[in-house]
């Protein structure tokens, strides 16, 4: 993790995928952080244009959106260990 990374900072993330998955739930983010008790969440509104697909099942609600070319800024919510750039 970067030194000194704190909670409501705004980082950048260069996205290597062209599609990634974003939970419309900050619990069920933060979960899967506290379960592998590693790695940070972040906050990120994002253009409708960007909306590959929304998933709604039962247990979470998530949606897969296309990557921009360009790193991207994100709020980040929660950290528990881990690194910026895994």
């Amino acid at each position: 993790m970067k030194k000194g990374l704190q909670e409501g900072e705004t980082i950048r993330i260069d996205e290597q995928r062209t599609l990634s998955s974003w939970s419309f739930s900050q619990g069920i983010a933060e979960g899967f952080v506290r379960d592998k008790n590693f790695g940070f969440v972040v906050k990120a509104l994002m253009p409708i244009d960007r909306i590959f697909a929304i998933i709604d099942i039962t247990m979470e609600s998530e949606s897969v959106f296309i990557s921009y070319e360009e790193a991207e800024e994100f709020e980040v919510v929660l950290i528990i260990g881990g690194d910026e750039d895994e």
